[in-house]
């Protein structure tokens, strides 16, 4: 209502209670915007904002509740009346940190949303039955409060959401961010996780949109079954191994070690290929930081009211091992219990670099966002999500650049570039010119030692197989020196002939394989094909090891941990 002089035609009158008038008014804001981690401002998009009549007799009448539009303005229209003889309301506005269907910023689970009035105290006065445009002063919050840094971290969430909404027709349900719940400028003790129920965000890491963009990968992954159970967490680190001891590993076990693993990979995966399918910049209308729009996934640690380079803790490439100067860690994962692995395998088959990844191996695969989906869809570990993805490419080579006949060794040798590449799958040594036509046949085990069985296989230069073998692990999740194995090759080979020779490893959690199964080639782990060729007795060439010397261009380089 108007002041108490505009209210009274006498002594005797009284104020009156707000009445409903036929009049519409339609009150737009001034920009209500938010910063950036890097000091840059953007308007707020989706943020609920209510309209207020101040009053000064009475309490104040809600006008309408409302979003933020792309451009950060909020509309509201009403019919409210502002009582006797009088022609104005006395404008204010309350915003809040929520986007309504994707999350809300609050201080403690059972607390309500952070939110800001504006202006702070006064008004802005607005005509009864007119449209007004630029109502209040321009609000732009920046990171020195909760609110502020609130809108910094439901951009990256709400952008995420409204990418798996639009394209894949994913819509998560709305859950709360718990944020800063003992207020006294030190981290929370709750930690940065995702527990079903909220999305707990430590005080300091507030500038990482990555690590939040990764909490509500968990979220969108158990509401869409590609995590179907989150309850494995358990600490974890990208360059790690979860199933085994060897190396350093956390010695999780086979079960838990592997479905960890997959669950932190496919979270981090979820939030880079929204930014890369999708256009973040364009969804927030400006140039964010470069950390934020890239494939490397950033934890930013600050209690500044921005954040930059030298508070970056961990930086880690989904496309290359040393992504920028610092970033750590580095290296290419130890395996399928290694978060790190998986996520390099995921985004490799996800993208169209098609890199070289040296040793002559080579990324071959692009399966586009909307195939990626489908194949982690009801997958719990990265065996599952690989066999949806060989099954997948070998029903159709061209998915891969192969012929449509072509046939399943080629086809799982190709893709078992990449899965080489990140140690997942075996590494087939023997390469090159033998005049052995039974050659002694050489694989190390790789996968961190993890594998519990795997199968040498031999194809002719037509990619029929000639021959295979079972092999059984002795030294599966013991801390022991890596270990190889050999295979005399049978039956005897062609001389002047070439073939293909290539391992298959078994998953850790698939223990009860007895024999390579031709009608499901894919159950196994591939690697790719090293070439031989069967050269006639008085033309052997002197050969590496047992008997073999090596093509450049096919050997493997050995690679770090």
């Amino acid at each position: 209502m108007k002041r108490l002089a505009t209210r009274l035609m006498c002594a005797c009158v009284v104020a009156l209670p707000a009445a409903t008038a036929t009049a519409q008014t339609t009150i737009t804001t001034n920009p209500i915007n938010y910063t950036d981690s890097a000091g840059a401002t953007h308007p707020m998009h989706g943020i609920v904002v209510e309209l207020y009549d101040q009053d000064d007799i009475t309490a104040d009448d809600l006008l309408g509740s409302t979003t933020t539009n792309a451009a950060g303005l909020a509309t509201v229209t009403t019919n409210t009346d502002d009582g006797v003889l009088n022609f104005e309301f006395e404008v204010y506005s309350q915003v809040y940190a929520r986007v309504p269907g994707v999350a809300s910023v609050r201080n403690t689970f059972g607390s309500a949303d952070y939110s800001v009035r504006n202006p702070t105290s006064g008004f802005t006065s607005v005509t009864i039955g007119t449209n007004t445009l630029g109502v209040n002063p321009t609000l732009t919050l920046d990171n020195s409060t909760f609110i502020g840094t609130s809108m910094t971290m439901l951009m990256p969430a709400h952008f995420m959401h409204d990418y798996y909404r639009d394209t894949h027709g994913a819509n998560w349900p709305e859950i709360p961010i718990v944020y800063n719940n003992d207020n006294n400028g030190e981290p929370t003790d709750v930690g940065t996780n995702y527990t079903g129920d909220r999305v707990n965000i430590e005080l300091q890491v507030w500038a990482s949109s990555d690590v939040v963009m990764h909490e509500f990968g968990h979220h969108l992954a158990e509401n869409f079954n590609l995590d179907s159970d989150t309850n494995w967490g358990d600490s974890h680190s990208f360059g790690r191994d979860n199933i085994g001891a060897l190396a350093g590993g956390r010695d999780y076990g086979r079960t838990k070690g592997s479905h960890l693993a997959w669950g932190e990979a496919v979270a981090t995966f979820l939030g880079l290929m929204a930014i890369d399918d999708g256009n973040y910049a364009g969804f927030v209308s400006g140039a964010l930081p470069g950390r934020d729009t890239d494939n490397i996934a950033h934890t930013l640690e600050t209690l500044s009211s921005t954040a930059g380079a030298s508070d970056i803790t961990i930086a880690v490439s989904a496309e290359s091992n040393a992504p920028a100067t610092g970033a750590k860690p580095p290296g290419i994962g130890t395996g399928e219990g290694d978060e790190l692995s998986a996520l390099r395998v995921l985004w490799d088959f996800y993208d169209s670099t098609g890199e070289n990844y040296g040793g002559g191996l080579t990324d071959n695969v692009d399966l586009t966002a909307a195939n990626m989906w489908a194949a982690m869809t009801d997958s719990d570990t990265l065996h599952d999500f690989w066999e949806r993805t060989a099954g997948t490419i070998a029903a159709d080579p061209t998915l891969i650049g192969l012929p449509a006949g072509a046939k399943k060794g080629q086809v799982l040798t190709t893709l078992g570039e990449t899965l080489e590449a990140y140690n997942v799958s075996a590494d087939p040594v023997t390469a090159g010119m033998t005049n052995d036509t039974t050659p002694e046949l050489r694989f190390d085990e790789l996968n961190n030692n993890n594998s519990h069985q795997y199968i040498f296989v031999l194809f002719d230069d037509e990619w029929d197989l000639v021959g295979s073998q079972l092999v059984n692990n002795p030294n599966a999740e013991q801390d022991v020196a890596l270990g190889f194995q050999t295979w005399d090759a049978m039956p005897e080979l062609t001389v002047g002939e070439d073939y293909y020779f290539a391992v298959l490893n078994s998953a850790a959690i698939n223990t009860n394989t007895t024999g390579l199964d031709f009608a499901d080639w894919e159950d196994w782990y591939w690697s790719s094909a090293n070439l031989i060729t069967i050269t006639p007795e008085p033309g052997a060439v002197a050969l590496l090891g047992a008997g073999l010397c090596f093509v450049a261009n096919r050997r493997r380089e050995r690679r770090p941990w």
